[in-house]
């Protein structure tokens, strides 16, 4: 869990950099990810993203009003014009119902690949995709509602506690996060912004708690 605190803070600092910069990046996904020697995570690929224009932009707050979208280095065109770029399985619900781009769509496709970091499973895997998507938009579904998770969840939970306190608290936060970043109201989920300073704290304290379990681990040896 440690190291899932530490790559999500990555990716989320690489998130709430392009919103600052008015880029929504419209496939992020963990195959868009790659992690470098440093062991550090870098968001590539922005073969699908757009430029927004706005008129109420705050540059430290990803929250926006889109006016219109521009391909970079392309021409305006207006927001709302169904886009069909990218990965199904992590595009918003607005953008599959042909709605309004924006940074909350990039915060969504974050949910589902904060979810697959945590799960090492595929979502949606071997679904049909047209059911899957009329499921997202219509009844909400998501991942973590795969009776294959939920077995496995199950599973989790018969066996005998792993962790203490401290790592299942960052457990569980995490776990809301990511559900609170596919909501299907994309006004309410978090900024960018938002989860790069939330993620950026937990990797502080997480390390913190290491180095502390690290201490302890060479006191006891010393004895």
């Amino acid at each position: 869990m440690f190291g899932t605190h530490s790559y999500a803070s990555d990716v989320t600092a690489a998130l709430s950099y392009i919103h600052r910069r008015r880029l929504v990046h419209l496939d992020l996904k963990p195959a868009n990810i790659v992690v470098t020697d440093s062991d550090r995570c870098k968001l590539t690929d922005f073969g699908c993203s757009q430029r927004l224009l706005s008129t109420s932009f705050d540059d430290d707050d990803d929250d926006v009003t889109v006016l219109s979208v521009k391909r970079p280095g392309g021409s305006p065109r207006q927001a709302g014009s169904p886009t069909f770029n990218g990965t199904f399985a992590y595009r918003a619900p607005e953008l599959l119902r042909g709605g309004t781009v924006s940074p909350a769509a990039d915060v969504y496709s974050l949910g589902v690949t904060l979810w697959q970091l945590r799960s090492r499973a595929s979502p949606y895997a071997g679904r049909d995709w047209h059911a899957v998507i009329f499921a997202v938009v219509a009844y909400r579904d998501r991942p973590d509602t795969s009776p294959a998770l939920r077995r496995r969840r199950s599973a989790a939970r018969r066996l005998p506690p792993a962790t203490d306190d401290v790592a299942r608290t960052p457990d569980r936060r995490y776990r809301n996060v990511f559900r609170r970043c596919w909501d299907a109201n994309a006004d309410v989920r978090p900024s960018a912004a938002e989860l790069a300073r939330l993620f950026r704290m937990w990797r502080t304290e997480l390390d913190s708690v290491s180095s502390t379990s690290s201490l302890d681990t060479d006191s006891v040896d010393e004895i």
